[in-house]
């Protein structure tokens, strides 16, 4: 870190002294964020735990812009800092918090060049940068992260615009396991609604994923794999008040060395309507899971979903609670049930930005929610399928089948101190009724979670 932070401030310095005929802007912008989490049955273990963490983290943007049609971007953002911990602690990677350490951990999120062909509706970006997958409802089940690549838009109009990209997400040390992303987007923006058709293509190296550490979790892979993803996102004003958003999603992976295939659709549904002092807010989900049939055959019926670290740089998936899932606020321990919501079906009322004091909101929702994998799939133990963060090709923690019942509730409160410098204080509540018969482990029956947060946005 501290290499880093000193080749930057001599990097500005030289820009500082520079005086010649070549004019640049630097723009700089990032936030620092801070969570005291209480929480009891983390992960639904009764395991021995620490009911009590502290944790921070910096991000930092800045642009480089020599002209309207030509920038630098450089996102460095710290792992989180686990106070008192050297090496990290809590469910996520981290560390560098501990006394007199110095491991605190900064890393480079985006590295890419961003310009336009002058006279033209055509962009293009180069480098490591977000890829942000479509969707309407929430972040992307499939993919939102940050990615090497090219990516290249054309506004063909004030309504329609296109985008190619070529990604190379992973690439390890064997000869033949580079994973290669083709994504194709359209959005269309009208008066009163947008609708954006996307879809990817990837071929993946015979080799990829020999190793536990690959977005793939260790599966065998022998000969080139093949997956894809096609999905449409929605949104649209019915009335003033009344808006309506929609996504669906399928995907297939196939060809794998040991003969696994999956495939399987995501669709969710979001109506609010405006209150004038909030928004009351109805979403549903259904996402396709495993049956009999298929573990048997050692085949799957989710979608592919894949990620990479449980408190996620931006955020991951499915958003109806800011607990169970995703949410908005990862630092703070969302996603605790699932990050992607495949394999799940539910359903979250909501009343959201309900507020009767100036700069001081809140969000109430509750959830009802199950698996949509076959409890009879749990016979053949190859229907688990990692379990854990990282690697799961269901993108979540838990495993839930449809014997499985989940009830949730959230009461959180944002309150903007003064510009830019805000206080969260987010509560959540998961109580499962498990099916007994099943595998897993799971040996409790609730979780909750209690979180004071303190944001410095510039």
């Amino acid at each position: 870190m501290k290499r880093i932070l000193a080749f930057m401030l001599t990097v500005a310095f030289a820009m500082g002294l520079a005086t010649g005929a070549t004019a640049m802007e630097i723009n700089v912008k990032g936030d620092f964020h801070y969570a005291f989490v209480w929480n009891d049955n983390p992960d639904f273990s009764t395991e021995p735990h620490d009911t009590f963490w502290a944790r921070s983290r910096v991000r930092i943007t800045t642009e480089f812009i020599a002209s309207e049609n030509l920038k630098g971007v450089l996102h460095l953002s710290t792992k989180l800092i686990y106070w008192g911990n050297e090496e990290g602690g809590g469910p996520a990677p981290g560390g560098g918090g501990q006394l007199d350490t110095t491991k605190a951990e900064l890393n480079v999120h985006q590295a890419y060049i961003d310009w336009t062909v002058p006279d033209t509706g055509l962009n293009v970006k180069m480098g490591l940068q977000y890829l942000f997958l479509p969707m309407a409802v929430s972040l992307s089940p499939v993919m939102n992260t940050a990615v090497a690549g090219v990516n290249v838009t054309n506004q063909f109009n004030d309504n329609v615009s296109a985008s190619l990209g070529w990604f190379r997400p992973w690439n390890g040390s064997a000869v033949k396991d580079a994973w290669d992303m083709f994504v194709v987007t359209v959005p269309m923006q009208f008066d009163s609604f947008s609708i954006t058709p996307w879809g990817e293509y990837s071929f993946l190296g015979r080799d990829l994923s020999l190793d536990g550490g690959s977005p793939f979790g260790g599966m065998a892979w022998e000969k080139k794999s093949k997956m894809w993803h096609a999905g449409i996102a929605a949104s649209g004003n019915i009335t003033d008040d009344l808006s309506i958003k929609a996504d669906f999603i399928y995907g297939a992976l196939t060809n794998s060395g040991d003969g696994m295939e999956t495939s399987g659709y995501f669709a969710d549904l979001k109506i609010a309507y405006d209150l004038g002092m909030g928004k009351l807010g109805l979403a549903l989900w259904y996402a396709s899971g495993d049956d009999k049939n298929d573990a048997q055959k050692n085949e799957y019926g989710s979608m592919p979903s894949f990620t990479r670290s449980p408190i996620h740089e931006i955020g991951w998936g499915l958003g109806v609670s800011s607990f169970g899932f995703w949410g908005d606020n990862p630092i703070c321990y969302a996603g605790a049930v699932s990050q992607s919501g495949v394999g799940t079906m539910g359903l979250s009322l909501m009343i959201e930005e309900l507020s009767f004091i100036e700069n001081l909101s809140h969000d109430i929702r509750f959830l009802y929610y199950t698996g949509t994998n076959d409890h009879k799939a749990m016979t053949d133990g190859r229907a688990l399928r990692g379990g854990g963060y990282a690697g799961n090709i269901t993108g979540g923690f838990a495993y839930l089948l449809d014997k499985d019942d989940l009830f949730e509730i959230n009461f959180d409160h944002k309150y903007q101190i003064s510009r830019g410098f805000t206080a969260t204080l987010n509560f959540g509540y998961v109580w499962a009724d498990w099916y007994k018969e099943s595998q897993r482990s799971y040996t409790a029956n609730n979780m909750w979670r209690c979180t004071l947060g303190f944001q410095y946005a510039f």
